[in-house]
């Protein structure tokens, strides 16, 4: 295609194109622009390639679509000139000739993304407050994989600029607390993201870097390298004051000095798909582990006021560097709130600690987990789905009570807090629960109206005791328990930000009651 030396728009675009690659030479690498192609013909016409092309006429406010389209019809000079004057036309040229459109071209229209995946686009500020990964976490005892991985459907549609996202809430080890997220995302899903937490009881910052995997028709490999530092009471340490059955320990300065578990250190996972919905996900962790008072201090204490101990070492301190391998699998299929509606996820991986440093954490972990839901009735508007969930695990080794399984809370037994059931070295858990629609409504507050009744088993096996230190066997954590929950949810919400609310009250077997407040779909 050419574009004839006469047009004085087109060189002012032309400037301001090869201009913004000298202000953005991440985007400008992308694109591949080099001196070969641009040349000049015996005529003195400018030959430029599509990519050129596309930044060229961007910068006048054109579609690049409609100019990739233009491209592809090999136009006349008159035509040319005509779309120098006035860019749009070429979408126009190209619907009343479609038969000049290479097939190529059209896939490349209809994914959205040029054959060099660049396209010159202004940053936009958005929200965001959950990930777009079509791998969704699994939530329970076992330990939480974060893959970032995208389809093209996803990338197409994918938010890139500046985002702002975060969390508040109330719980046990962080009190009130609330977190922020600040970071930039890139058009093909790159991200750097600083976030901060600060509480009662927590105090924490993290800065990461995301290449998102790609599944598809050219699958890309992704990782995240993340680095920084979270220091809260833990839950391991934890029990229920309003229990009698139970046992409150304190550090040996006095009560009400609890436990806090402070963490620094660094972390790389790697993200390979094995098929469109199966990742494979490496890993390395190392933490720096103190145990103290509070979130920032110089005291450190190895052993509690019994004597338990709280750390590997004997000076309150532990290096913890764990390689890993992680499988997971999302088959689910969601409705458009996100709420799984059939299908199935699975999650299976081992961690294994390598002693370093001073002391001697050695052991090998391996975890699984898997949730089918079935979906009763046809439809996706008003469903009813069953879901069955079951996890399990153990150590080969002694776990320290930081690293061991929490048992109790919303993703293993409601009714009780995180970690109130027991503090395990083995476990197994399972869930049942029917969702169901309630009442659909136009121009209300919310949209939609759901319901959950659900039921909820664990059990650490008797393996309290072999957790070092004996943290269950300390605090009288009864090993096992039941669960009944009842929830709502409310569906596309009338507010700014929010979509959907998730209110739910649990009890358990032994009479506590719990009430779980939160935002987006339920796994």
């Amino acid at each position: 295609m050419n574009i004839r030396q006469d047009s004085p728009q087109v060189w002012g675009s032309l400037a301001l194109a090869l201009g913004a690659t000298l202000v953005n030479p991440v985007e400008a690498a992308e694109a591949k622009f080099t001196e070969a192609d641009l040349k000049i013909s015996s005529n003195t016409d400018i030959v430029l390639t599509g990519k050129q092309l596309e930044t060229v006429f961007e910068a006048q406010g054109a579609n690049p679509i409609d100019l990739r389209r233009a491209d592809a019809l090999d136009l006349s000079n008159d035509e040319l000139d005509r779309v120098a004057e006035d860019p749009e036309s070429a979408g126009a040229i190209a619907e009343n000739e479609p038969d000049r459109i290479p097939e190529e071209v059209e896939t490349s229209q209809s994914s959205g993304t040029s054959s060099g995946g660049f396209s010159f686009r202004d940053p936009e500020l958005f929200f965001e407050f959950s990930s777009p990964s079509v791998i969704r976490p699994f939530s329970g005892p076992i330990p939480i994989q974060r893959p970032e991985v995208y389809d093209s459907e996803t990338l197409e549609n994918l938010r890139h600029g500046f985002l702002v996202g975060g969390d508040f809430g109330i719980d046990r080890a962080r009190g009130v607390y609330g977190g922020i997220q600040l970071g930039y995302r890139g058009r093909q899903g790159r991200s750097l993201i600083l976030t901060g937490q600060g509480g009662e009881f927590v105090a924490g910052a993290e800065v990461s870097y995301t290449q998102p995997a790609i599944v598809g028709e050219e699958d890309r490999i992704g990782y995240r390298v993340t680095g920084g530092f979270l220091n809260t009471r833990s839950n391991a340490f934890l029990s229920d004051d309003d229990d009698d059955d139970v046992r409150e320990v304190f550090l040996p300065i006095g009560d009400e000095h609890e436990p806090w578990v402070n963490r620094l250190g660094f972390q790389g996972q790697v993200f390979v798909p094995i098929s469109d919905n199966t990742i494979l996900l490496p890993g390395i962790n190392y933490q720096k582990i103190r145990i103290q008072n509070r979130a920032f201090t110089d005291n450190l204490y190895a052993e509690d006021e019994d004597g338990n101990r709280l750390s590997v070492s004997n000076d309150g301190k532990d290096d913890l560097l764990l390689l890993s391998l992680f499988a997971q699998q999302d088959n689910a299929n969601r409705d458009e709130y996100g709420f799984p509606l059939s299908g199935n996820v699975f999650q299976f991986g081992t961690q294994q600690s390598i002693p370093i440093g001073d002391s001697t954490v050695d052991f090998n972990r391996i975890s699984g987990g898997y949730i089918q839901y079935l979906h009763l009735n046809e439809s996706d508007t008003s469903p009813h789905v069953i879901i069955i969930g079951a996890q399990a695990g153990t150590h080969i080794g002694r776990v320290p009570g930081y690293e061991a399984f929490l048992l109790g809370g919303f993703h293993s037994v409601r009714g009780f807090s995180t970690g109130d059931v027991g503090t395990a070295d083995s476990f197994a858990q399972a869930r049942l629960e029917y969702r169901f629609p309630i009442v659909s409504w136009d121009g209300g507050f919310f949209e939609k109206l759901r319901g959950a009744v659900a039921v909820q088993y664990a059990t650490d096996f008797g393996t309290g005791g072999d957790v070092i230190g004996e943290p269950a066997e300390a605090r009288n954590k009864p090993g096992d328990g039941f669960g009944f929950s009842v929830g709502l949810h409310f569906i596309d919400f009338n507010l700014p930000l929010v979509d959907t609310v998730r209110a739910t009250a649990g009890i358990s077997d032994r009479g506590d009651f719990a009430f779980y407040f939160s935002l987006g779909p339920s796994f």
